[in-house]
């Protein structure tokens, strides 16, 4: 196989690893009960001079990024042992590069209904702390579907606002809540939006926000996308990708795309499955020999639940036979 089409496997490969993660997550979580859907974005205050700008040289660009990255994987941690949360929580986040070299995280976050206001207190409580070597955040975004309104005001004093960016968009911020200078940018706004936008329009970028540094990193070219099949991937069609290979073959972005993906290691993360999914993907042939339904991890962790499957010392067991 030439070079180019084995780069071209390798990104259709980990492509169809992330929708297949990325189905499985929103499948899961569609079947909790008394949970709702917060997208949450959380990006670094201007603060403690930990933003990244065009005048930096690359070693302090790298310096400041893996800063970045620390605090974000800090973020993460404390959000996960938090006793302010109550129940469990089920997250798929991912880290994005944004142009002007920034992290930025973003996550489709799954709580129950009554840690809504919990989570909320979370972000205040974190936003005031100043932990040793890690940066403080700035301005965060919820979007929280539009049933849970009500429930919000009754606890907390909103004020509206216009989207900059955006005059026909309104956010809201809680104004007895902030502790930092609102002029700064760093306010919590909150957005109230459908339940059909949270499903689609932010599953969809999540898987986005991943996909952008999966293409620098396997280096594909406007060229190669001759030779890339469009539509294995189902949410995305040939003018999503080439606008994201344009973007990603900006040599000063990606050359910044590949520092994040060095840096970071694991761009996405997620909450721990039923299932390993490392074990999933060691037997991986092995499983679609007994069933092709097994393509779909979703269906292996089914199917363990159910008892069809068993997975033993990172073996699986198919009707209490090992697959061989």
């Amino acid at each position: 196989m030439s070079n180019l089409h084995s780069r071209i496997s390798n990104f259709e490969k980990e492509l169809k690893k992330l929708q297949n993660l990325n189905d499985t997550y929103f499948k899961l979580i569609s079947e909790l009960k008394n949970y709702i859907t917060i997208f949450f974005t959380l990006t670094f205050g201007n603060t403690d001079f930990m933003r990244i700008t065009k005048s930096m040289g690359y070693k302090r660009k790298e310096f400041q990024l893996k800063h970045q990255c620390k605090s974000i994987n800090f973020f993460l941690k404390k959000l996960r042992k938090t006793k302010k949360i109550k129940n469990n929580l089920y997250y798929f986040a991912a880290k994005e590069l944004q142009k002007d070299g920034n992290l930025h995280l973003h996550m489709s976050l799954n709580i129950h209904e009554d840690d809504l206001l919990n989570f909320i207190e979370f972000i205040y409580w974190f936003k005031k702390q100043k932990f040793n070597n890690i940066g403080q955040i700035g301005r965060t975004h919820f979007s929280v579907s539009t049933a849970f309104k009500n429930k919000i005001k009754t606890h907390f004093i909103l004020k509206e606002i216009r989207d900059k960016k955006d005059n026909n968009k309104i956010l809201y911020w809680f104004p007895l809540l902030e502790t930092r200078e609102f002029s700064s940018g760093e306010a919590n706004f909150i957005e109230f939006v459908s339940l059909n936008d949270l499903k689609e329009r932010y599953q969809k970028n999540i898987l986005e926000y991943i996909t952008k540094t999966v293409i620098s990193h396997n280096q594909i070219s406007e060229d190669d996308l001759k030779v890339v099949k469009m539509g294995i991937i189902k949410n995305y069609n040939e003018h999503h990708i080439k606008s994201l290979v344009r973007s990603a073959n900006n040599s000063d972005f990606k050359k910044d795309l590949e520092l994040i993906r060095s840096i970071c290691k694991k761009v996405y993360t997620t909450t721990r499955f039923p299932i390993s999914y490392h074990a999933y993907q060691r037997n991986y042939m092995k499983l679609i020999k007994c069933s092709k339904n097994f393509k779909k991890f979703f269906n292996v962790i089914k199917a363990c639940e159910t008892g069809i499957l068993e997975l033993k010392n990172n073996t699986f067991y198919y009707y209490g036979e090992e697959i061989i």
